[in-house]
């Protein structure tokens, strides 16, 4: 394959990208004292970084295969931080893992983990000040998303196994979104709709589905609500529906 690499450093932007034939990188930067880090080892790999703003930093480790392929032929990024004080931080080892990171505002950190053995997908995309979101990926056929957009807000989510997604959205400040999922055929929410959908301020969800074969879906819409789901065994479906203020709800479904 194709070895490309282009590196474009504006305005005391630091960066290094470094790998072996087949691997790609772009890095461009716009501003002052920003940082970008590419290591890429192995064989279809490609990374691309676009940074505007001040002492942003970006970090892309990929080890394995056929990681981001496609990314340097069009317009999307694999991170994209506009502002100022951004983290962002992907680290992929194995085979099919794909992420992208998208940060628009101050002072927001993202991070996603991926150990694939195959097709494993984790994206971000943080527009506000001081957004925290990380993702810990392990296995095959792994899918997790996060949107969130306000201020302050929490989002950590943890998958192992085997065909597990989760689809996330918050919309509002300090909300906190807590996400386990360990087995197989884990689901949080579906193929066109989010698992888990916040609007408002302050609330929080806690979700741990271990086992196999299970659905859930969180919606509240106002401030301060608490939802916890709890599902272990197999063959369980929950759905949370939350509007007004203060409201908590807690599900446990257990089977052997």
């Amino acid at each position: 394959m194709k070895r490309f690499v282009l590196l474009a450093l504006l305005c005391l932007g630091a960066s290094t990208a470094f790998g072996q034939a087949g691997n790609g990188s772009r890095v461009e930067q716009s501003g002052d004292m920003n940082t970008a880090n590419v290591t890429q080892t192995g064989e279809g790999h490609a990374a691309a970084v676009k940074q505007d703003g001040e002492r942003n930093d970006a970090v892309v480790v990929q080890t394995g295969r056929n990681h981001n392929e496609g990314l340097l032929g069009g317009p999307r990024y694999a991170i994209l931080q506009k502002g100022d004080y951004n983290t962002a931080r992907m680290e992929q080892a194995g085979n099919g893992g794909r992420s992208e990171i998208a940060q628009t505002g101050d002072r927001n950190e993202a991070a996603v983990y991926q150990t694939a053995t195959a097709s494993v997908t984790g994206l971000i995309g943080q527009t506000g000040d001081r957004n925290l979101a990380t993702f810990n990926q392990t296995g095959e056929g792994l899918y997790a998303a996060a949107a969130v957009t306000g201020d302050y807000n929490t989002v950590t989510l943890l998958q192992n196994g085997e065909e597990v997604s989760a689809g996330i959205s918050a919309t509002g400040d300090r909300n906190e979104v807590y996400v386990t999922q360990l087995g197989q055929r884990l689901y949080l929410g579906g193929p066109n709709e989010d698992g888990i959908r916040l609007v408002g301020d302050r609330n929080v969800v806690t979700v741990l589905q271990s086992g196999s074969d299970h659905w859930a879906r969180i919606y509240a819409t106002g401030d301060r609500n608490e939802a916890t789901v709890t599902q272990t065994g197999s063959g369980h479906w929950s759905s949370i529906v939350q509007t007004g203020d203060r409201n908590r709800a807690t599900v446990v479904q257990t089977s052997n």
